[in-house]
């Protein structure tokens, strides 16, 4: 009948039921149990009893279970008692288990005990008060050798325990361990005597109250069918077990709501589906709202299935990689496939998929539509934390800022991919400028050539035959250009010529076209349309052929005249030249050489001027970086005095750029190959506070360096910046934030936790990690490291408080986090023959139950003689 898949879930209870066979209940109908259940089902009732009035129809009971069960609910036998005490009596709720009420009638046989034969209603049918008062009807069920639930009804009301006891007397059954012990529940108890009542258990129990209060439940105690449901309550439960249902109500805080459950809105994952594993094979695992355990003796597949989820999230191992990176590949093999539906940060369910083979990740609604996503960043998060990270934090100080960073929230994340950012376009800059500097020496080169080149021509202007010769060059340039001035009236023929044919073909086209209506005296005219536009065309062709041959006839043949004489008196010039041993060839050459580098000049002059846009771009984009950076900080100090505020055993600060063993490490690999000396890196690093100040000092050559460092170490250093990997590494580079975080010891005193032992670590660390956050937590043995007290203290009784908003996924070996947690969703992993299996629920089923006394007390017998000792200590 178990329909609890993924463990313990709440469900709509209510056991204060009336049938027709109670004189107060009000039925016309003709099928009364059809009527009944169908009521039950469309109010989401999952859990009912029947309590009538001083009597209990076992046949009717087996007509309406039988029915309940085929609708999936669970139908207890019970009775609404009227126990002789007070001033007019009261009424009391007694729910019996149902495991043998098939076979026998035991509720009657136990209502006839408590009247001894005392008549049960009066001459019109109301109920008589028993036999018995409360604590003799305590008595009789502690006897009976029943499981039961005794509930106080309507204890506001007539006949309810308010209206016939004293607080004075609620409170003596308190001292006397009968509430919440035997009296598990208080029905519809009113705010001004659950005032009275609360106050007077604090008068007597001071802080120690609350372990006195009995569960406040709510119960329709219906007189006809249209009445049931009326009023709610709810019960997390995980098995239909009337031990685990007694032990909601032992734990009703965290057990009992009303009128209405909680409502999921955290994000979380569903399920985790495994194709084709190598140790995996095929498996499917459900996984709770709340807290889920995964337990199993070492090696059964915890971690790995802890490192398999991880990795199919895309989030990166902390410590121990290597191992942990190792896990998915043992896991899922070459060929594995892994599927996880889950609920993201806006409500909307997703299925990641991803494969071994490929690395490559789908991401489908939750409809199957692949919505074109390789990532899920933004729409889920998750807190991992796998085996040993925590002490790995603990050892490592200069990590603590990540953990920090992991709870301040999307304001911090948004600030960080915009660093990110900004460093990007930083680098982009930095590179095209390193291109630019190549320039710069190109230009001065060509400068430097074109100085030497003019020196050359000033020979040629001392012999006076520049302006001779300057005729010639101009001439010949002409020579050039005219010809590229035939070359295009050429184009013109063919662009023209072109068109004619395409033209052509249109046409073509067009007259082919066939109509079965349209008048057929439209071909005649785009015929006549062709016809005019072809001798357009062949006349544009003819003119521009009459315009060539025209100016060849005349303008290039005067040209050609005049240049042949200029020739020709030019190389009797040559001769004379040549003569005086002047090479005029080579004059020519110069100039032209010069043009060339002239016009070489101008292109590098603009992009030089491109050059100085980009260095006050990216001037800008450090001030922008340093912006953000500043705000980061404030984000991350902000966080902090949060946690500082409302956490009383931690306090949390925040050094500004101060992590100067970071900053030491990126100097020695910066300045490796330079030769210069530890102490003058140190003093280095005690100047400068970030990579960009000693950038610009580096550049400058700046008096501070130059104290420090001789002139080749400076030459060498300011070599390496040449190189634009280390040029924008060091403009960007700033030492991170350092957090300190201090743990209030039992002496009262706050301590650095790095002085502390491991175990004070871990305890401030989960500290830290159990702060306000809806994100799901998956931790690897969060118990490492600490002992039973903190455990408890620093983990259980954290997550009994927010479990309801937010999901918990711990593997672990502590019996304490899976019982005293209350754990939801027991995952119980078995290797068998290198091969994954497993079984799930809650603890409230027993196969679970027996699942974690053998592999978490060390069996059966381990655990009951422990239990004996502790006893004995008691004692």
């Amino acid at each position: 009948m178990s329909v609890f898949s993924n463990g313990g879930q709440w469900v709509k209870i209510d056991l204060h039921l009336h049938t027709k066979s109670d004189k107060e209940f009000k039925y016309f109908g003709d099928n009364f149990e059809g009527d009944f259940i169908d009521k039950l089902k469309e109010q989401g009732i999952k859990i009912a009893a029947i309590t009538n009035h001083n009597k209990f129809n076992h046949d009717e009971f087996l007509r309406l279970r039988h029915l309940a069960n085929e609708n999936g609910i669970w139908l207890l036998p019970g009775v609404e008692l009227s126990v002789n005490d007070g001033k007019e009596g009261i009424h009391v709720l007694v729910i019996f288990e149902d495991s043998e009420i098939t076979e026998k009638d035991f509720v009657s046989e136990f209502i006839t005990l408590c009247f001894e034969g005392r008549e049960r209603f009066d001459c019109e049918g109301r109920p008589k008060p028993s036999a018995v008062n409360l604590e003799q009807l305590i008595e009789k069920l502690d006897k009976f050798g029943k499981e039961y639930l005794l509930i106080m009804a309507h204890v506001s009301n007539n006949k309810g325990l308010f209206k016939s006891f004293k607080i004075g007397r609620v409170v003596n059954l308190a001292e006397r361990q009968l509430l919440r012990e035997k009296i598990i529940a208080f029905q519809d108890i009113n705010d001004y005597f659950r005032q009275k009542f609360e106050d007077g258990l604090r008068q007597r129990f001071k802080d120690e109250y609350r372990n006195h209060l009995p569960a406040y439940v709510s119960f329709s105690d219906p007189k006809k069918i249209g009445e049931i449901g009326k009023r709610e309550t709810w019960i997390k439960i995980g098995e239909y077990d009337f031990k685990a249902l007694k032990l909601a109500f032992l734990m009703h805080e965290i057990r009992i709501r009303k009128p209405k459950p909680p409502e999921y809105k955290h994000q979380r994952i569903l399920e985790v589906e495994i194709e084709d594993g190598s140790f995996f094979g095929n498996t499917k695992i459900t996984f709770n709202p709340e807290l889920n355990s995964i337990i199993g003796v070492r090696g059964s597949g915890k971690s790995a299935l802890i490192e398999v989820i991880r990795w199919a999230l895309g989030y990166e191992a902390v410590s121990d990689k290597d191992y942990k990176e190792k896990l998915p590949k043992y896991g899922l093999g070459n060929v594995g496939k892994i599927k996880i539906k889950l609920v993201g940060n806006n409500g909307k369910i997703y299925v990641l998929k991803k494969e071994v083979e490929t690395g490559a990740v789908h991401i489908e609604d939750q409809f199957g539509n692949d919505l074109g996503l390789t990532s899920l960043e933004g729409m889920f998060d998750l807190k991992y934390y796998g085996q040993h990270d925590l002490s790995y934090y603990g050892q490592n100080p200069r990590k603590l800022i990540e953990l920090l960073d992991d709870f301040a929230g999307e304001e911090l994340r948004k600030l960080k991919q915009k660093e990110t950012e900004i460093m990007t376009e930083i680098k982009e800059l930095v590179f095209k400028l390193k291109k630019l500097e190549q320039y710069q020496n190109e230009l001065n080169d060509l400068q430097e050539e074109k100085t030497k080149i003019e020196e050359k021509i000033k020979v040629f202007e001392e012999k006076g035959v520049r302006d001779k010769l300057e005729l010639q060059v101009s001439y010949e340039r002409d020579d050039e250009n005219i010809k590229i001035l035939l070359e295009e009236t050429e184009k013109i023929k063919t662009i023209v010529s072109t068109t004619k044919k395409e033209l052509k073909d249109v046409f073509k086209r067009m007259l082919n076209i066939s109509f079965e209506n349209f008048p057929d005296t439209w071909r005649e005219k785009y015929e006549t349309l062709q016809d005019e536009l072809i001798r357009n065309i062949d006349q544009a062709i003819s003119q521009v052929n009459s315009v060539k041959n025209d100016i060849e006839s005349n303008e290039l043949k005067q040209f050609k005249e005049k240049l042949i004489e200029i020739r020709r008196e030019l190389d009797e010039i040559k001769k004379a030249l040549n003569e005086k041993k002047i090479d005029t060839n080579y004059y020519m050459e110069l100039v032209r050489k010069k043009e060339q580098i002239e016009h070489k000049v101008r292109e590098l002059t603009d992009k030089i001027q491109t050059m100085n846009q980009l260095l006050a771009e990216l001037d800008s984009q450090l001030e922008r970086l340093g912006e953000v950076r500043d705000e980061i900080y404030r984000t991350r100090k902000s966080f902090a005095d949060k946690i500082n505020s409302s956490v009383e055993i931690l306090r949390i600060s925040l050094v500004r750029k101060g992590d100067k063993k970071g900053f030491e490490e990126f100097i020695n690999k910066i300045f490796y190959g330079t030769g210069i000396s530890g102490k003058k890196k140190q003093k280095i690093i005690e100047l400068f506070e970030d990579g960009h100040s000693l950038y610009k000092a580096i550049k400058l050559e700046s008096e501070t360096l130059e104290q420090i460092l001789t002139p080749n170490e400076l030459n060498k250093l300011k070599e390496k910046i040449q190189n634009p990997d280390i040029w924008w590494e060091l403009v960007t580079y700033e030492p991170s934030d350092i957090v300190r975080i201090e743990y209030r010891t039992e002496t009262g005193e706050f301590k650095d936790i790095t002085t502390l032992s491991i175990g004070q670590r871990a305890t401030a660390l989960l500290s830290l990690i159990l702060l306000e956050t809806n994100m799901p937590l998956i931790i690897d043995q969060p118990e490492d490291d600490l002992d039973n007290n903190t455990i408890y203290e620093a983990i259980i009784k954290k997550v009994l408080q927010k479990k309801e908003g937010q999901q918990f996924i711990f593997a672990t070996h502590s019996p304490n986090i899976v019982v005293l947690g209350d754990t939801d969703n027991v995952i119980v992993c078995k290797n068998e023959n290198e091969k994954f299996e497993h079984y799930q629920g809650s603890i409230d089923n027993k196969e679970i139950q027996r699942y974690i006394v053998n592999i978490m007390e060390g069996g059966r017998e381990a655990f009951e003689n422990r239990k004996r000792v502790y006893l004995n200590w008691e004692t």
